[in-house]
């Protein structure tokens, strides 16, 4: 399927998460990830938190 990747989601209000395979580590695909698994299901938020980064930080 080629898969390399896991993005993952935290809703911080009800603290529900979701792990999403994602085969590289460009935006578009990141933001089509969510657009696709996540926001369908709950509308999109007033406000987006990230950590800036995808992968490698802990």
């Amino acid at each position: 399927r080629g898969y390399r990747y896991l993005l993952s989601v935290r809703d911080h209000a009800t603290l529900f998460s979701w792990f999403i395979p994602v085969k590289s580590k460009f935006t578009r695909e990141a933001a089509e990830a969510l657009v696709a698994n996540v926001f369908c299901l709950t509308g999109y938020p007033v406000i987006v938190r990230s950590d800036r980064g995808f992968g490698e930080q802990g």
